[in-house]
């Protein structure tokens, strides 16, 4: 149904633009046509134009006072078109009226290349002889969406407390060669899928390097492409606003998996105000539910 109305859509552009193209070569004398001996009551000069090719004079608008072969002594604007088919009398024409046809003309040329630009992109872009029945088609921009949802849940971060953010350099890490077996036994548990503890804690005094080894912990995982997120707490900072902790979380988990931001995208859709839920409501919203679906 839909290429059926396309089609008439497209013989009816047609038929507009064959219809104002003769209207205009009409009006201008591009087409023959024969003038009576009325019509030769403006006063121009005769001349023999029987010997010359069909052609047509585009002549400037006269100054004050100046005398012209077609109106003289007059100052109005003309455009003569001679033809040679039994026409001695050329016609005079108002620059305006020719201005406002050439206007629609020009209107009709751009709207159909439009649509034949229109025609030649998209998902059927040089596709022919295929018929599909029963369908809705929905254009789904995903680069729009992508950065609509992030956009939506970067309002609700911890701006700064990310392993990689400039706000955190230079970061505290090991120093090469140390700390080596702690490192081995988190990166070990996180490439592990097979494990059964989800949650990994490392814990000790005030001072003795634990952002150091989870910086370090971090940037290996991510260099093996299996980090998920990360946030640095920081008092002094004010990096420390416990509301923001999920939604933080989430951000940098939307950025990295296309799955997950899609159901934060459908989760934006059916409630724009879903991450201003308390914290019990969010945590099963960001994470739970898609967890168990998945």
């Amino acid at each position: 149904m839909v290429w059926h109305l396309t089609g008439i859509f497209f013989l009816i552009i047609i038929s507009l633009g064959v219809t104002i193209r003769g209207w205009l070569r009409r009006l201008f004398g591009f087409a023959n046509a024969s003038v009576g001996g009325e019509d030769q009551a403006i006063d121009a000069p005769h001349n023999n134009f029987e010997d010359h090719q069909t052609r047509a004079k585009w002549k400037p608008d006269p100054g004050p006072g100046e005398r012209t072969g077609l109106l003289r002594g007059s100052a109005s604007s003309s455009v003569t078109a001679v033809s040679s088919s039994n026409v001695n009398t050329p016609k005079v024409v108002n620059s305006r009226q020719a201005a406002k046809v050439w206007f629609l003309y020009s209107k009709l040329c751009c709207l159909s290349d439009s649509i034949s630009e229109a025609r030649m992109s998209g998902i059927f872009q040089n596709a022919s002889n295929f018929l599909v029945n029963n369908s809705v088609f929905v254009k789904y921009d995903q680069l729009g969406a992508k950065e609509t949802v992030l956009r939506w849940i970067a309002e609700y971060i911890i701006v700064g407390a990310e392993f990689d953010s400039s706000a955190r350099e230079p970061p505290p890490r090991c120093h090469p060669g140390t700390r080596l077996r702690i490192l081995e036994s988190i990166l070990g548990w996180l490439m592990n899928r097979g494990r059964k503890q989800r949650l990994l804690w490392l814990n000790g005094p005030a001072g003795v390097g634990k952002s150091a080894i989870v910086q370090s912990a971090a940037e290996t995982a991510f260099s093996y492409g299996i980090l998920g997120a990360t946030l640095f707490f920081s008092r002094i900072n004010n990096r420390n606003n416990p509301s923001l902790v999920f939604t933080t979380i989430a951000y940098q988990l939307a950025v990295r998996i296309p799955a997950y931001r899609r159901y934060l995208r459908s989760q934006m859709v059916r409630d724009p105000l879903m991450l201003d839920k308390g914290m019990k409501k969010l945590f099963r919203l960001l994470f739970v539910e898609p967890l168990e679906n998945h």
